[in-house]
Formats: structure tokens, sequence, C-alpha cells
């Protein structure tokens, strides 16, 4: 089964079962835009929900994609938040990792050296 045909399950969770992907290729988050972003999530809590995946621990996640909202939610002193659930493995969470965030200007040569080491991804399309 591929990553979009997996099912997901949406929840309102802990956000202290979330724990960071250290191999998350967005590795650098800018401080003022982070505070910026908790003060957002302070006014309208998290609007658009995480995308997490079961970690190896019962009942904790890794986060796939939303280490900023994450990182910011903690921030804003969030105790909850939206996530959705999907089992993919670390292959697939590499490859939605980086075409979610290809549009923006966070990439470096190592991330693409990292790629093409694991997997050899298409960045076309």
């Amino acid at each position: 089964m591929t990553f979009k045909d997996s099912s997901s399950d949406f929840k309102i969770i802990d956000i202290a079962l979330i724990e960071p992907d250290p191999q998350h290729p967005r590795q650098n988050i800018d401080e003022g835009n982070l505070k910026g972003l908790a003060n957002s999530i302070q006014k309208m809590g998290v609007i658009h929900p995480l995308l997490v995946r079961p970690a190896k621990a019962d009942g904790r996640y890794t986060i796939v994609v939303g280490e900023r909202r994450r990182q910011a939610a903690i921030l804003a002193g969030e105790k909850m938040v939206p996530v959705v659930i999907r089992a993919c493995s670390p292959e697939e969470t590499l490859e939605v990792q980086v075409f979610e965030n290809r549009q923006r200007n966070f990439f470096s040569v190592k991330i693409f050296r990292r790629v093409h080491r694991d997997g050899n991804l298409s960045l076309s399309g």
C-alpha cells in the first residue's frame, strides 16, 4: 500500500506524546518566525493538524509534517493539538517530508545528498 492509499485517523492528542523526527530534512527553524507562529497559535489555536506516525513506544507518535507548528504550539503553551495519524515507513516519511518542504527555501546540499543516498527520490512533478 502506498502512502496516498493508507488510512488516516484524526485525533486531538496531548502534545507531549509527539516526538520530533531526528531524521527530518528541515533541521533549522527561524526563531523569529517560530515566535510569530506561537503568537498566532495562542490566539487561534493550531489550525492545521500535524501529520504523525505511530512511534516505537506504545501510544507515542513521531512527527512527519508540522515540526514548526509543534514547536510553536509548545512555545504557546498548548497542551492538546490536532493530528492526522498515518502509518508509514521511514522511506515514505522522508518522501513526504521532502515533497512537503520542497517549495520552501530550507534545503541544503546535505538534504539532497541524503535523498539521493536513501532512495534517489524524484523531485520532479
